[in-house]
């Protein structure tokens, strides 16, 4: 699979107990086993790491996922808009605050 890291990460094998980092900035080869790992999905998710290119997946599949991740790259997990905690502090979110021109 190949990936792109906007951060250093650290995958564990679990069989072999190998360890294998991400490099941040730079598209790099990974094995197929770190995309069923529970915090390469939550990077993915958080917008941390991309998948460029799934190894097991025909091209299609991919094309729809990176289409998909485009149209959803503005919301995290819970469905808000980077800057949006949800909590009504006016924006302060965790993320990226993004002026989407609501006027709020």
């Amino acid at each position: 699979m190949r990936i792109y890291a906007n951060k250093a990460f650290g995958f564990r094998n679990p069989d072999d107990r190998k360890l294998v980092v991400t490099k941040p900035g730079e598209f790099q080869s990974v094995p197929d086993w770190i995309g069923s790992d529970k915090t390469f999905k939550l990077a993915v998710g958080e917008g941390s790491i991309e998948v460029i290119q799934q190894a097991a997946t025909s091209s299609a599949s991919s094309s729809s996922r990176k289409a998909a991740s485009r149209k959803t790259a503005g919301k995290t997990d819970a469905g808000l808009s980077d800057g949006d905690s949800g909590a009504g502090d006016g924006g302060a979110g965790t993320g990226t605050s993004v002026d989407q021109g609501t006027g709020e």
